[in-house]
């Protein structure tokens, strides 16, 4: 949720889905809100982080306030239980604050379509989420099609993709396929229904960033063959190994249980596929 206001203070009240904890993963990423303050971009920064606390489902918390903050109209943005979900959200603020549209995005959405990763697990809140850092940076929509244990390449999410006007679409739901032949099966097929539609647009194709799990070679020559064959027709589309997208330093820092990033993790895989956007899009 985006919007301007002078305000100085606000508060959340939401009614949530649950926020029951993970095993691998903080409350405040799977059940919390958090706030940004300023235009995306470099000015763009955390202001504040609303945390329950275990099983409470109506929470209801200041999440800003500072009255030294000078009452000009600034650019806000919150973000949304990574997991938990919600039923109602209220946002509080002073009486006598005036609230207006937030500013523009400067480009078109862009979507993300994957695994419980790409859905935010498991980051420390919901802003970062590589998906999140990454159309901050850049000033983007997000639409974050992130299913955890469920984006498997199904037909009608392509064509539900392919309506859509984006960006950039990134295209990565490696861990979900549940075995190489179905992995096989869909992801030529998912990329050809969305492409069809859009003969232009910029699509990238990632692999996993955990790439020493088992099939993960098969799975990452599946991605190739799809890229190559777009390559040899001569369209927009790029692929990214994840394999480099933890670097190779401190690797092991990167995830919470060698399988779904911490917010180390999200950082490198959002300035890694960040460049990639970058570029694509001349920014």
């Amino acid at each position: 949720m985006r919007f301007r206001t002078d305000a100085t203070f606000i508060s959340i009240r939401a009614k949530l889905a649950n926020s029951m904890d993970m095993n691998h993963m903080p409350r405040a990423g799977s059940a919390g809100f958090d706030i940004y303050i300023g235009e995306a971009g470099k000015d763009c920064r955390h202001a504040g982080t609303a945390q329950p606390t275990p099983g409470e489902v109506d929470l209801e918390r200041v999440v800003f306030n500072d009255p030294n903050l000078p009452s000009d109209m600034r650019d806000w943005r919150i973000n949304f239980p990574l997991y938990g979900g919600t039923t109602c959200v209220e946002i509080g603020l002073p009486p006598n604050a005036k609230i207006e549209p937030p500013t523009p995005h400067k480009i078109k959405p862009i979507l993300f379509y994957g695994s419980s990763i790409t859905q935010g697990g498991c980051a420390s809140r919901p802003g970062n989420n590589y998906c999140s850092m990454l159309c901050r940076a850049v000033d983007a929509e997000q639409i974050n099609l992130g299913f955890s244990g469920c984006g498997k390449g199904e037909p009608a999410v392509a064509k539900a993709i392919a309506s859509l006007d984006l960006s950039v679409f990134i295209m990565d739901y490696d861990h979900n396929a549940p075995s190489v032949e179905h992995y096989r099966e869909t992801h030529e097929p998912f990329y050809k229904t969305v492409r069809e539609k859009h003969p232009d647009m910029p699509i990238i194709m990632a692999s996993k960033p955990d790439y020493s799990i088992i099939e993960a070679k098969e799975r990452k020559a599946i991605i190739r063959r799809t890229y190559l064959n777009a390559k040899r027709r001569g369209e927009n589309v790029y692929f990214i190994d994840g394999e480099t997208l933890f670097g190779t330093e401190d690797r092991e820092s990167c995830t919470s249980d060698l399988c779904h990033p911490n917010d180390l993790g999200f950082l490198r895989m959002a300035e890694g596929i960040g460049r990639a956007v970058t570029d694509i899009l001349g920014l």
